[in-house]
């Protein structure tokens, strides 16, 4: 296991149903929000609407980015999130939260197994 870089936290979540997929994700994101964080959600189209349901209002704060757009490829994936990440730490801000999930059975073998890493 390799150690995270600093200020970096990554955690994991297995969840249930919908209903549990959108509570947790949901609070995680309005964290953010309240903490000023930039905030950013990469997931399937369905799930991105039951999250914008879900914040109501809030989710135009919430940069929003349907995953099926990377057709199984992981790179163009953590590219872009970098780009943001440096456009948002070049222009003075402080963290950045990413709630993410992408399909690792739409992903070639060799991505998944190395994002798996």
């Amino acid at each position: 296991m390799t150690a995270e870089p600093a200020g970096l936290r990554h955690q994991a979540l297995v969840y249930a149903d919908e209903d549990d997929f959108v509570s947790c994700v949901g609070t995680w994101l309005r964290e953010g929000l309240s903490a000023g964080e930039e905030t950013l959600l990469v997931a399937p189209r369905p799930k991105l609407s039951w999250l914008r349901d879900e914040l109501g209002p809030e989710a135009v704060a919430v940069t929003r980015v349907d995953a099926t757009d990377f057709s199984g490829r992981l790179g163009p994936v953590f590219a872009g999130l970098e780009r943001m990440r440096a456009r948002h730490a070049a222009a003075g801000g402080g963290p950045v939260r990413l709630a993410a999930e992408l399909d690792l059975h739409a992903t070639a073998a060799s991505s998944a197994a190395a994002f798996l890493r």
